[in-house]
Parts: C-alpha cells; structure tokens; sequence
C-alpha cells in the first residue's frame, strides 16, 4: 500500500477548480504540525470511491500526478456500481467484474486482460485503447460502447450485444457486419478463399489461414492486427454472418 498526501497548495498550483478545492476543505484534517492536508492509505477501496463518486476529480487528480492511476489487478467488483466512474488508464487485469455496472464509464487506455466481464453493463462506456486481450465479455451489454482502437485479441463475446457500439476501426457494428472482410481481403481472390472457409474456428483452416496463410494474429502485418483482433473475436463469438448471406452476390466475388 501506498500513503497520498495532498495539500491545498498542491492543488492551488496544479490549477485546481473551486469545486475541488472545497471537496478538499471538506475531508482535510490537519497533520501533526498543524498544516491541513488529506492524508490517506491508498487502497483500492479508496480507488474505486473516488472513481465512481468524483470521476472528474478521480481524472484530474490522476492526470496531474497527485494520484497514482487505479491499481486493481484481480480486485473482486463483482457487481459493482461503477456508473459513470472514471477508471481511465486503471490497471484492471484479472478483475472481476462480473454483472458490474459500467455504464458511461471513461475505461479509456485501461487494462482489462483477462478480465471477467461476463454480464457486465457496458452500455455507452468509452472503451477507446483499452486491452481487452482475453477478457471475457460473455452476454455483455456493449450497446452505444466506444471501442476505437481496443485490443480485442482473444476476447470472449459470446452471447455479447455490440449493437450501436463504434468497433476498433472506428465504425459501427452494424456497418461492420455488412462487410466483415472490407478491411483485411482486399482482393476478391482472398475474399473468395475467406468465405469458403467460413465456419471453421481453428488457425490451420479458419478464413484468416484460407485467406492469407496466417496462423496466428502476429502472423498479420502489424497494421492489421488490431482488425484481424477484431474480426476474429467477433467471428469466433458467433456475431458474423457469412458475407455472402449479406452483401450483394456481386459483391462477394
């Protein structure tokens, strides 16, 4: 555990808003000297406090360097009411947040490997750059969710509702399960092989491996694994329909 202390002249300095500066005023004690300040043992409890009840401050703090960004690797908030708390950058690997309630939470940058988020509600949280490598999403809420540029590698959403969300290439599920294959065949060739191999999930006869040869995520041009994450995630989960039962004939060859 780490001890913060915090002072008024810290916050004055560091350009704090009136508002903050009575938030302090209220919880300051004053030390042994006499000086007031807020002094605390930074738990996690005190982490995951702040967040959902301050997520401005929470953010500002931390920004700042007054806080250190959330540590809660393996933490137990499992249905936790985190409505709209600020947890960005936060250091979520392992937690369990099953059924936690995240709506609108700023997950910006967090990282959420290995997470379990099965059930969780992450209806409009921002998502933007956070690692969801091998998180599970299982029956998640992922409505309106903004996941630009996340790492999804190896994350679970069966069962999943990624509808209205913005997907880490920057569009809509909806506009990218009318083409599922746009970002990464581009050829009709390639895109003819990926079709006939659709249905099978295994790296030696999936479409990825009909496709291009690749057996692995890392076997992609580095600036297309994020959508090869992507696609693979959400193919494995069974939320892409076969292009062909989509698009236009003509489209499809």
């Amino acid at each position: 555990m780490i001890t913060i202390r915090i002072t008024e002249e810290e916050l004055v300095k560091a350009g704090a808003c009136a508002e903050g500066i009575s938030l302090w005023r209220s919880i300051a004690k004053p030390s042994k000297s006499g000086k007031m300040r807020v002094r605390a043992t930074w738990t996690p409890l005190h982490q995951v406090w702040l967040a959902a009840a301050y997520p401005i401050f929470h953010g500002w703090l931390a920004e700042k360097g007054l806080i250190p960004r959330a540590n809660l690797r393996e933490a137990n908030l499992r249905e936790a009411d985190l409505r709209g708390a600020n947890l960005s950058g936060a250091s979520l690997i392992g937690a369990n947040l099953i059924g936690a309630d995240l709506r609108e939470a700023n997950l910006g940058g967090a990282d959420l490997r290995e997470a379990n988020l099965i059930g969780a509600n992450l209806g409009g949280a921002d998502l933007r750059g956070a690692n969801m490598s091998r998180a599970n999403l299982r029956e998640a809420n992922l409505y309106g969710a903004y996941l630009y540029g996340a790492d999804l590698r190896e994350a679970n959403l069966r069962g999943a509702d990624p509808n209205s969300c913005i997907l880490p290439n920057g569009v809509s599920f909806e506009e990218y399960v009318a083409d599922p294959l746009a970002e990464i065949c581009t050829e009709n060739e390639s895109r003819s092989r990926a079709i006939a191999a659709w249905g099978h999930h295994s790296w030696t006869s999936c479409p990825m491996q009909a496709a291009h040869g690749w057996g692995s995520i890392e076997d992609a041009p580095t600036d297309k694994r994020l959508a090869v994450a992507q696609f693979v995630a959400l193919f494995d989960s069974g939320l892409l329909q076969k292009p062909s039962d989509v698009l236009d004939t003509g489209g499809a060859e």
